[in-house]
């Protein structure tokens, strides 16, 4: 039995599960996956995309060149296809197996309370109205954790529903853009400070488990999470991942029906030592991870479209079935989500965060949040600018980034005092 240590961060029940799965299907296999502690002794990661690319970089584990191993899968052809990136002028390395994809922009509404109050909101205009009827039901209609992403997600959210997919990806892709800096941006932080009354206060923020717990049982009328959190809502009745919500409703986020806003799982094997490569370890692990059954069992645990062809299921979400297909005809329809760093920097993700917190926790000025979002999309480091496959590369000016970035240190740490004195006890 090969041993493989796996770096993970799924700590709640359903992510339990999921993993769960993969370690019986690689036992099987000969593969025993034993959690690691510490990143330095992992021989396999689940990373995001940008965590990916920047191992490939150079910074934190380094991905092995998977190539060989997944060419015979036809992957390519697939709408979420393995990670790539260009390795050499000539050469396009595959690195991550992907487990699943998940739909982002998805709101998890609390039945009972959808139900008193009609039907769901379609625009960003009526989800306000419709949150003004939830707060007559429950005093904090959304409940919303203190994790960047789910901070994030909710601003992220609030653009594509307000300026639709082509701005979103202006605003939060990897290479320079105004988008951050133009009115448009002022418009939806101006939407986030109306929402922020009916949003959870920072003391009684949680971890996104126990937001989703609260919408299950009626403490909040809405959760904002992906469907990969879809077994955190099933009643443990059905295993079908589109009638098994009982007590909840599974909504695109208003607006946002025509996008399918997209983070994917990925297991990435690392090199423990420098140049040394089990093949017959690699070729097992990608092996079992492609399974048809292996994939599907996920998919039904995690709410996940499967990475592979053949391991379709009439148990997975029709409705996020059709838009898969969709994408596969119309690529615009993609979008990656930047709260799950599918596409987008940690420091644009952690800067948005940062932005939406002192908005919502600290009733911060929105003039404020702005001016901190347009130095976000000033000019990047070239680590920060590192970014995907389809984009380019540029130089920059050292002396004039070091000025922008000593202004958005400056202004960041006077937010960061604004919400700490707003939310300190008294």
């Amino acid at each position: 039995m090969r041993r493989v240590f796996l770096d993970h961060w799924w700590t709640s029940h359903s992510e339990k599960l999921a993993l769960a799965c993969l370690r019986e299907a690689l036992y099987v296999d000969g593969i025993d996956l034993v959690d690691c502690a510490a990143n330095a002794d992992a021989e396999a990661c689940v990373m995001s995309a940008q965590r990916i690319w920047d191992g490939v970089c150079g910074s934190g584990p380094r991905p092995i060149d998977l190539g060989s191993f997944l060419t015979p899968y036809d992957l390519e052809s697939r709408v979420f296809a393995p990670f790539k990136a260009v390795n050499s002028p000539s050469k396009l390395a595959l690195f991550g197996v992907p487990l699943g994809a998940f739909r982002n922009n998805i709101m998890w509404a609390n039945r009972e309370i959808a139900d008193r109050i009609g039907s769901p909101p379609t625009t960003h205009a009526e989800w306000l109205e419709w949150l003004a009827r939830a707060s007559k039901l429950v005093p904090y209609p959304i409940r919303l954790g203190r994790e960047d992403w789910q901070l994030s997600l909710l601003f992220e959210l609030i653009v594509l529903s307000m300026h639709g997919a082509d701005f979103h990806r202006r605003a939060f892709g990897m290479s320079l853009s105004s988008a951050l800096a133009s009115p448009r941006m002022r418009e939806s932080l101006n939407y986030l400070k109306d929402m922020a009354r009916y949003i959870s206060p920072y003391e009684e923020s949680a971890a996104w488990h126990v937001a989703a717990a609260d919408c299950r049982t009626g403490k909040c009328a809405v959760a904002i999470i992906g469907d990969w959190a879809h077994i955190e809502f099933c009643d443990g009745t059905s295993t079908d991942s589109s009638g098994s919500y009982r007590s909840v409703y599974k909504w695109t986020a208003p607006g946002t029906e025509t996008s399918f806003l997209f983070n994917v799982d990925y297991v990435v094997p690392v090199e423990r030592e420098r140049g040394f490569r089990n093949d017959e370890v690699l070729a097992k692990l990608t092996q079992t991870l492609l399974r048809p059954e292996v994939q599907g069992e996920f998919g039904l645990i995690k709410g996940a479209l499967p990475a592979v062809r053949d391991a379709t299921t009439t148990m997975i979400d029709s409705s996020s079935w059709k838009m898969f297909h969709l994408a596969g005809l119309c690529p615009d329809l993609l979008l990656p989500s930047m709260s799950q760093l599918q596409g987008s920097s940690r420091s644009m993700r952690d800067g948005v965060a940062t932005a939406v917190r002192y908005v919502i926790h600290a009733d911060g000025d929105t003039a404020k949040a702005h001016a901190f979002l347009r130095m976000l999309g000033g000019r990047p480091s070239a680590q920060e600018h590192r970014s995907f496959p389809t984009c380019a590369l540029e130089e920059h000016d050292s002396e004039s980034y070091r000025r922008s970035l000593s202004s958005r240190v400056s202004l960041a740490s006077s937010m960061r005092t604004e919400i700490s004195r707003s939310v300190a006890p008294h």
